[in-house]
């Protein structure tokens, strides 16, 4: 008698695998402006905004790009850590957090579209 897996079981299952397929994948860059007029030495401090209109993508983003950063050896900064997670951002509240936290450079982020594959492999 083949037993069967119940239905809870199955949706945790395939949670998951898709948990674990968007943490596995590198994200790729499509766009990226550099301004041929700044200089190139690195900045001390950055403040990392992302525009979303999902405060918790929002504040996932901010987290990711601020450890990547931090990995690299440049601080930085998220802006929902100062100004809190409002549905949209105004550039005076982008100004009064560079300011706050005396920061160099800010990075803007805006994430257009996500693809994303994930394999899915019967098991026996």
């Amino acid at each position: 008698m083949m037993r069967r897996f119940p239905v809870y079981a199955f949706m945790a299952a395939l949670a998951l695998a898709f948990a674990l397929a968007g943490c596995a994948t590198p994200t790729e860059v499509v766009k990226l402006h550099h301004d041929k007029t700044q200089p190139g030495a690195p900045y001390d401090k950055l403040l990392v905004v992302s525009l979303a209109t999902d405060t918790d993508g929002r504040r996932r983003l901010e987290d990711l790009l601020t450890d990547d950063l931090a990995g690299a050896g440049t601080a930085a900064v998220a802006t929902y850590t100062i100004k809190g997670l409002t549905p949209s951002v105004l550039q005076q509240d982008i100004d009064d957090a560079a300011a706050e936290v005396s920061a160099d450079a800010i990075l803007i982020t805006h994430i257009v579209s996500v693809d994303q594959e994930v394999e899915f492999e019967e098991g026996r």
